[in-house]
């Protein structure tokens, strides 16, 4: 396997409103000059690098007018994959450059991923970035969740149709935040009690809400044996490794199957990645599982990644 840096530029443009949310405003700004700095780092690349160089134009090639499709620029591109192969262990430009596509447009719960995937083998070198991001985020949960109290407080009171209508006003405003459907749902549920209709509108708020956050466990609610299941992988295998309680070798394969497992194929198979790196005894196992990954995620031309990894062929 080779060994190369790979450098990012990118601006994101997302179709939300940031007029109130400063917060989320700071956000986007610190997450778009720091990609900046990864777009300095792409004008000295070797042009060798062919994935890398491909990947780094097409996220030039974004304008201030466009809506950007995440999956089709990052997870679904074969340049995207090719620079994630093309990059030094230490070097998490890739990773770190995809959280930032996030937090630009409020995506936190993606972000946060995205940087602790990055900073498993990146060491301390990207500390101040990765403490930069945290305060931020930091200062925008902060914001508004003490918007989504006040509608906690209605709620409390038996004033559903007031709750609604605050949980609203932050969706407007911060339209990614997964606490808000959360809390909708949780309302539309009190107010179904009255009107059973709305029963199927509580769960189309919780199912909006693990869209934007897939590690929000609460949201698994409701008697579909598909979500269920996957509340009880998620507290099994992936939660451990997440939260901290279990940053074992074991505790990330348990993490990657699970992400898998969970059908977030786009963390597994990064996640698959970094085992390959770290569990060196176990490589090929973790290169085959990160090439079925990757073409599940719907990966351009995965037979030229299966190319690359000769032991992958039966002798």
């Amino acid at each position: 396997m080779k060994k190369y840096f790979v450098i990012l530029l990118v601006y994101v443009v997302c179709s939300v409103s940031f007029a109130e949310y400063q917060e989320l405003e700071n956000l986007r700004q610190s997450s778009n000059q720091v990609l900046r700095g990864y777009a300095e780092r792409l004008a000295v690349m070797d042009p060798k690098f062919e994935g890398a160089v491909n990947f780094g134009q097409a996220l030039q090639a974004i304008n201030d007018e466009a809506k950007v499709d995440l999956a089709k620029l990052t997870y679904k591109s074969e340049n995207y994959w090719r620079a994630v192969l093309e990059m030094t262990p230490k070097d998490s430009s890739i990773l770190f450059a995809h959280a930032h596509l996030h937090a630009s447009c409020g995506e936190t719960a993606y972000a946060d991923l995205y940087f602790l995937l990055g900073s498993l083998t990146s060491g301390k070198r990207n500390q101040a970035e990765l403490d930069r991001y945290k305060s931020l985020r930091n200062d925008l949960n902060s914001k508004a969740i003490l918007d989504i109290e006040k509608g906690i407080k209605f709620h409390d009171q038996g004033e559903y149709a007031k709750a609604i209508e605050a949980y609203d006003r932050v969706i407007d405003e911060y339209p990614n935040y997964a606490l808000a459907y959360y809390e909708k749902g949780l309302t539309y549920m009190m107010m179904s009690k009255a009107d059973p209709n709305l029963k199927q509108t509580a769960m189309q708020m919780y199912t909006e809400c693990r869209r934007l956050d897939p590690f929000y466990w609460k949201a698994y609610q409701g008697s579909d044996p598909k979500v269920i299941q996957k509340l009880q992988i998620y507290l099994k295998q992936v939660d451990p490794f997440l939260s901290g309680k279990q940053r074992t070798k074991q505790g990330f394969i348990a993490f990657a199957d699970g992400c898998e497992a969970m059908e977030l194929y786009p963390f597994a198979a990064h996640a698959q990645w970094k085992l390959a790196l770290i569990d060196s005894e176990n490589i090929q196992e973790h290169i085959n599982k990160f090439l079925d990954l990757i073409e599940k995620c719907g990966c351009e031309n995965i037979d030229f990644f299966r190319k690359q990894f000769k032991f992958n062929e039966s002798k």
